[in-house]
């Protein structure tokens, strides 16, 4: 297996929340699922306009609030950073492609 050896835990969050955000970004762009939240992600971005990013970190910060109790607060903070970076990242790679570039020429001869 490929590891990186990262000793601290906050690094390692966000190291593996870029990491899920550009993979769960390549994924939507190419009309992709990994499961989970997907599907219902997708839905509520058609409807409501509320980007995909924002829509995982609300649902998984609702998840990680019931875990709470079973990890240490160290832990709980380390991993909404995590699903942070996760989001913007998801957003940022998802909206890499779509600016669009207009062009107007003055001139007197056209």
């Amino acid at each position: 297996t490929f590891t990186i050896p990262v000793n601290d835990p906050l690094l390692a969050g966000i190291a593996s929340g870029a990491v899920m955000g550009v993979g769960i970004g390549f994924i939507f762009r190419s009309s992709g699922g990994g499961g989970g939240f997907d599907v219902l992600a997708v839905l509520v971005n058609i409807k409501t306009g509320i980007r995909i990013g924002v829509f995982y970190f609300a649902a998984n910060c609702t998840v990680m609030m019931f875990a709470a109790t079973q990890v240490s607060t160290d832990m709980l903070i380390i991993s909404i950073i995590m699903l942070f970076v996760t989001s913007v990242t998801t957003d940022s790679v998802m909206g890499m492609f779509n600016q669009r570039k207009e062009v107007k020429i003055i001139s007197r001869e056209h």
